[in-house]
């Protein structure tokens, strides 16, 4: 690190010097020589640290009503809390041809999503896990869960802990020829599903889950 102090225009008297440890730069000199160093230690480049994220995409059939069996699984927990599994309240059943359609069920902590996919393996229902496709950000829905292609496009936030996800799935309706799209902000690590019914008797679910990576993990 003399050297290259050096080479950069900072002057070392007798009795100065520098030293590079541990990654923690020691420098032993007049205070205008300190603040020059600095100042050239400010002007440095700073090393960007690249994210990116991973996607876990994986989906399962069940039978009965997948947010009644959510509502059973997973009871809101007491007093307001942020992120937290909160099913919905309303009386109206939604139309058959909407209700085939991949809809946003909930957004799920990690331990909430092992509670579901426990309890998923005790019903009988196994999750199976999506590979992507050639095509960047593609998943291939299998043809027992209505086929398709699945697009999940996260985003990262300016905070580098959340992230915007557009999910576009297929259409099930024989009457729709375009799929939907679904945009949710979560957390870093946070799961979202879809759900789907073909029928009042049988639910389609998708969990997609995002994690933030550094480039090179």
């Amino acid at each position: 690190p003399l050297e290259v102090l050096k080479a950069a225009g900072i002057a070392f008297p007798e009795g100065a010097d520098a030293m590079l440890k541990d990654g923690k730069l020691t420098v032993r000199n007049t205070k205008a020589n300190l603040d020059l160093i600095e100042g050239w230690l400010d002007a440095l480049p700073k090393a960007e640290i690249k994210k990116q994220t991973r996607l876990t995409v994986q989906a399962v059939e069940m039978t009965g009503d997948f947010l009644k069996q959510l509502n059973d699984w997973l009871p809101p927990l007491p007093g307001k809390i942020e992120n937290e599994w909160a099913p919905a309240e309303s009386n109206l059943t939604p139309p058959p041809e909407v209700l085939r359609q991949f809809s946003l069920g909930g957004v799920f902590t990690p331990a909430q999503l092992e509670i579901v996919a426990k309890r998923l393996a005790d019903s009988g229902a196994k999750l199976e896990t999506l590979k992507p496709n050639k095509k960047p950000q593609m998943y291939d829905l299998p043809a027992a869960l209505g086929g398709g292609e699945i697009k999940a496009e996260p985003v990262i936030g300016p905070d580098g802990r959340t992230i915007d996800l557009i999910v576009h799935t297929p259409s099930h309706d024989p009457n729709a020829s375009k799929g939907l799209s679904t945009t949710v902000t979560i957390w870093e690590g946070q799961t979202i599903v879809l759900g789907a019914q073909p029928s009042a008797d049988l639910s389609r679910l998708l969990f997609i889950t995002v994690a933030i990576e550094k480039s090179g993990e």
